[in-house]
């Protein structure tokens, strides 16, 4: 990957769950990454309705009910030979699920 965020670590990131085939709280998450994106002069590349709404058709498509979703905004790609300060990026937004993996089923898990 040529992205510079992923190059150089610059980005940010929110990591929601997902219960019984329900976000928790994604609405907490999507602001808090929001405001992360602010802090490091980076803009969320989709309004958070999109977002949001990307989120929960990509849940439903996966059929996965218990998961954390990656969330990931980067810096983006200006180039292969590099870039100079005051260069104008564009950012990069990442989403993905991936299911739970449970070293012990769920049933096994209350009593040991």
């Amino acid at each position: 990957m040529l992205d510079q965020g992923f190059m150089h670590s610059d980005l940010t990131y929110d990591v929601p769950s997902i219960w019984d085939g329900r976000f928790f709280r994604l609405d907490d998450h999507i602001t808090r990454l929001s405001a992360s994106c602010k802090k490091m002069r980076l803009e969320l590349p989709m309004p958070r309705e999109e977002v949001k709404r990307t989120l929960v058709e990509m849940a439903a498509k996966s059929e996965i009910r218990d998961a954390f979703v990656e969330i990931i905004v980067t810096r983006g790609l200006k180039g292969v030979r590099g870039s100079k300060p005051g260069d104008h990026f564009k950012n990069n937004l990442y989403m993905f699920i991936m299911p739970y993996v449970w070293v012990q089923e769920p049933d096994m898990q209350r009593t040991g």
